[in-house]
Protein backbone atom coordinates (compact mmCIF):
# COMPACT_ATOMS: atom_id res chain seq x y z
CA UNK A 1 0.00 0.00 0.00
CA UNK A 2 1.32 3.44 -0.92
CA UNK A 3 1.64 6.22 1.61
CA UNK A 4 0.26 9.70 0.86
CA UNK A 5 3.66 11.12 -0.08
CA UNK A 6 4.55 8.38 -2.56
CA UNK A 7 1.10 8.68 -4.16
CA UNK A 8 1.47 12.45 -4.34
CA UNK A 9 4.98 12.05 -5.69
CA UNK A 10 3.78 9.78 -8.44
CA UNK A 11 0.95 12.08 -9.44
CA UNK A 12 2.92 15.33 -9.20
CA UNK A 13 6.02 13.94 -10.92
CA UNK A 14 8.58 14.40 -8.17
CA UNK A 15 12.14 13.49 -9.05
CA UNK A 16 14.48 13.69 -6.11
CA UNK A 17 13.98 17.01 -4.30
CA UNK A 18 12.62 18.99 -7.24
CA UNK A 19 8.92 18.76 -8.12
CA UNK A 20 7.88 18.77 -11.74
CA UNK A 21 4.45 20.36 -11.57
CA UNK A 22 2.45 20.46 -14.79
CA UNK A 23 -0.96 21.84 -15.77
CA UNK A 24 -1.00 24.42 -12.99
CA UNK A 25 -3.53 27.25 -12.93
CA UNK A 26 -2.48 30.62 -11.53
CA UNK A 27 -5.06 32.32 -9.35
CA UNK A 28 -5.73 35.81 -10.70
CA UNK A 29 -5.71 37.52 -7.29
CA UNK A 30 -2.66 35.89 -5.72
CA UNK A 31 0.73 34.38 -6.34
CA UNK A 32 -0.53 30.86 -5.64
CA UNK A 33 -0.49 28.14 -8.25
CA UNK A 34 -3.18 25.48 -7.95
CA UNK A 35 -3.02 22.04 -9.54
CA UNK A 36 -6.00 19.95 -10.52
CA UNK A 37 -7.56 18.03 -7.59
CA UNK A 38 -5.58 15.01 -6.40
CA UNK A 39 -6.98 11.81 -4.95
CA UNK A 40 -4.63 10.46 -2.31
CA UNK A 41 -4.47 6.91 -0.95
CA UNK A 42 -7.01 7.63 1.79
CA UNK A 43 -9.56 8.56 -0.90
CA UNK A 44 -9.69 12.23 0.09
CA UNK A 45 -9.51 14.90 -2.56
CA UNK A 46 -6.82 17.51 -1.98
CA UNK A 47 -5.54 20.49 -3.90
CA UNK A 48 -1.81 20.86 -4.37
CA UNK A 49 -0.76 24.48 -4.05
CA UNK A 50 2.54 26.18 -4.42
CA UNK A 51 3.19 29.72 -3.23
CA UNK A 52 5.50 31.93 -5.26
CA UNK A 53 7.97 33.74 -3.03
CA UNK A 54 9.15 37.08 -4.34
CA UNK A 55 12.69 37.99 -3.34
CA UNK A 56 13.39 41.60 -2.49
CA UNK A 57 16.85 42.96 -3.20
CA UNK A 58 18.59 44.20 -0.05
CA UNK A 59 19.63 47.85 0.15
CA UNK A 60 23.11 48.43 -1.22
CA UNK A 61 25.93 50.51 0.26
CA UNK A 62 28.96 52.18 -1.33
CA UNK A 63 32.40 51.78 0.18
CA UNK A 64 34.10 55.16 -0.32
CA UNK A 65 37.80 55.78 0.26
CA UNK A 66 38.72 59.34 1.26
CA UNK A 67 41.78 61.31 0.18
CA UNK A 68 44.52 62.38 2.56
CA UNK A 69 47.93 63.96 2.00
CA UNK A 70 49.96 61.20 3.66
CA UNK A 71 48.91 57.74 2.40
CA UNK A 72 51.11 56.62 -0.54
CA UNK A 73 49.32 56.05 -3.84
CA UNK A 74 50.84 52.58 -4.26
CA UNK A 75 49.41 51.55 -0.86
CA UNK A 76 45.94 52.65 -2.02
CA UNK A 77 46.28 50.71 -5.29
CA UNK A 78 47.49 47.58 -3.48
CA UNK A 79 44.65 47.84 -0.96
CA UNK A 80 42.06 48.19 -3.71
CA UNK A 81 43.46 45.11 -5.45
CA UNK A 82 43.63 42.99 -2.28
CA UNK A 83 40.44 44.00 -0.45
CA UNK A 84 38.14 44.80 -3.36
CA UNK A 85 39.57 42.38 -5.96
CA UNK A 86 40.17 45.18 -8.44
CA UNK A 87 42.50 44.85 -11.42
CA UNK A 88 45.63 47.00 -11.59
CA UNK A 89 43.94 49.33 -14.09
CA UNK A 90 40.71 49.68 -12.05
CA UNK A 91 42.64 50.21 -8.83
CA UNK A 92 44.77 52.91 -10.45
CA UNK A 93 41.68 54.67 -11.86
CA UNK A 94 39.95 54.63 -8.45
CA UNK A 95 43.16 55.85 -6.75
CA UNK A 96 43.31 58.78 -9.19
CA UNK A 97 39.64 59.58 -8.46
CA UNK A 98 40.46 59.60 -4.74
CA UNK A 99 43.49 61.83 -5.32
CA UNK A 100 41.85 64.27 -7.76
CA UNK A 101 38.24 64.36 -6.54
CA UNK A 102 38.76 63.79 -2.81
CA UNK A 103 37.03 60.40 -2.70
CA UNK A 104 36.46 57.29 -4.79
CA UNK A 105 33.93 54.46 -4.79
CA UNK A 106 35.69 51.17 -4.16
CA UNK A 107 32.59 49.00 -4.59
CA UNK A 108 28.89 48.59 -3.85
CA UNK A 109 27.79 45.80 -1.50
CA UNK A 110 25.17 44.79 1.03
CA UNK A 111 25.59 46.58 4.36
CA UNK A 112 27.45 43.85 6.25
CA UNK A 113 29.95 43.24 3.47
CA UNK A 114 30.48 46.98 2.90
CA UNK A 115 31.12 47.61 6.60
CA UNK A 116 33.50 44.66 6.83
CA UNK A 117 35.52 45.80 3.80
CA UNK A 118 35.74 49.36 5.18
CA UNK A 119 36.99 48.02 8.53
CA UNK A 120 39.60 45.87 6.78
CA UNK A 121 40.88 48.91 4.86
CA UNK A 122 41.11 51.04 8.01
CA UNK A 123 42.86 48.29 10.00
CA UNK A 124 45.31 47.65 7.18
CA UNK A 125 46.10 51.37 6.87
CA UNK A 126 46.56 51.77 10.63
CA UNK A 127 48.86 48.75 10.80
CA UNK A 128 51.09 50.43 8.19
CA UNK A 129 50.90 53.82 9.93
CA UNK A 130 48.70 55.49 7.28
CA UNK A 131 45.72 57.76 8.09
CA UNK A 132 43.62 56.43 5.18
CA UNK A 133 39.89 56.57 5.89
CA UNK A 134 37.09 54.57 4.34
CA UNK A 135 33.36 55.17 4.88
CA UNK A 136 30.14 53.36 4.00
CA UNK A 137 27.28 55.31 2.39
CA UNK A 138 23.83 54.14 1.29
CA UNK A 139 23.48 53.70 -2.44
CA UNK A 140 20.48 55.63 -3.81
CA UNK A 141 17.67 53.34 -4.90
CA UNK A 142 17.19 53.23 -8.67
CA UNK A 143 14.17 55.13 -9.96
CA UNK A 144 11.33 52.89 -11.06
CA UNK A 145 10.03 53.91 -14.46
Amino acid sequence: MLNDFSMLSGIMGYMGDSPLICDMDKDADSDTLTAPPLVVASGAVELATRTKVLAVRPPMYKVVMLNDDYTPMDFVVTTLMEVFNRSQADATRIMLDIHNLGSGICGVYTRDIAETKAEIVIEKAQSQGHPLQCVVEPEPKPAIS
